[in-house]
């Protein structure tokens, strides 16, 4: 299996191209062996990526005045939302383009797919 696993990521198999359940054999393998690539995280939000992305997201979310957010609570149950849906990808919502972590936090911002 690993050896065929090598020869799909030789060709461009992306870690979020694969079922969830072998993300943790193949992440196993990955940080075990020589191979060494970057790892997306799909459903995950830029906050809980690389240090690169944190601090890009952090910066945007720190130039949103304190007037148009969203209450903290509001804030993480929108981010939750996001977090279960099919349309994030890296932080990112399919369905509109936006960082998830900035649409839900300021207050005139709705999900496109109407679940906030």
């Amino acid at each position: 299996m690993l050896h065929t696993l090598a020869i799909l990521i030789s060709q461009g198999l992306h870690i979020y191209d694969v079922e969830p359940f072998l993300h943790y054999i193949i992440m196993d393998w990955i940080t075990q062996g020589d191979y060494t690539m970057e790892l997306i995280c799909k459903k995950c939000l830029l906050r809980e990526m690389a240090e690169a992305d944190q601090a890009m997201i952090k910066k945007y979310v720190d130039a949103i005045k304190g007037e148009d957010r969203v209450p903290s609570g509001e804030y993480e149950r929108r981010l939750s939302i996001c977090k279960s849906c099919e349309k994030l990808n890296a932080g990112t919502c399919n369905a509109c383009g936006c960082y998830v972590e900035l649409r839900a936090l300021t207050g005139v911002s709705h999900c496109p797919h109407k679940k906030w």
